[in-house]
């Protein structure tokens, strides 16, 4: 009777592992994986680029029904978004409220279309945005590809407006020179399989 009572403990624990820890988990590889925010002014181009972020996606990419993406958080430090020039970087936190909102976070709530072929995808995930203090609803179109050892590569492009989450586009120069108010997130993820 004992040994009937702890194998049936033991195979309760096995289900709510399973359910704690669910398989196809992937996580970024930060060494080769880049993000940059890329701008206009009333004098040059601008880039700055990401160097403390993060990534966790829970994929099956043979699943039906758009549920090939259950789950996405990526989160980046706000002042380790950096450009060449310390003024411009100064400006840039300061505009992302750096000090009081040190994360800038996405979070995953929907997989909106999901299509692929052989090895490649493509399609569009809705989730929230959190920059500066604000969140807002954003759509993200992605393509990507399956990698050899467990690896998948994904990137994508994400147009925003800084007034959209209360940003004031910084100016230089006393205000002779402005950015302008819309910026382009792009990257391009290398993920790897860990559950």
């Amino acid at each position: 009777m004992k040994k009937k009572l702890l194998l049936i403990a033991s195979f309760l624990i096995l289900i709510m592992v399973n359910d704690v820890l669910p398989e196809n988990v992937y996580q970024l590889v930060i060494e080769e994986s880049e993000l940059t925010l890329e701008g206009t002014s009333t004098m040059h181009d601008w880039q700055m680029k990401s160097y403390d972020y993060s990534c966790t996606a829970h994929l099956d990419l043979d699943a039906l029904n758009n549920k090939q993406i259950q789950k996405v958080l990526f989160k980046a430090k706000a002042t380790k978004v950096l450009s060449e020039k310390k003024l411009m970087d100064k400006k840039a936190h300061k505009a992302m409220k750096a000090n009081d909102h040190p994360e800038i976070e996405f979070v995953f709530e929907s997989l909106e279309s999901f299509e692929k072929a052989e090895s490649e995808f493509n399609g569009n995930i809705n989730g929230v945005l959190s920059l500066a203090g604000e969140q807002k609803n954003i759509n993200i179109a992605f393509i990507g590809s399956q990698k050899g050892e467990g690896q998948i590569e994904v990137s994508g492009e994400i147009p925003l407006k800084m007034t959209d989450f209360g940003m004031k586009p910084p100016a230089f120069a006393f205000g002779a020179v402005k950015t302008g108010d819309e910026i382009i997130m792009k990257f391009q993820f290398i993920l790897k399989k860990v559950n």
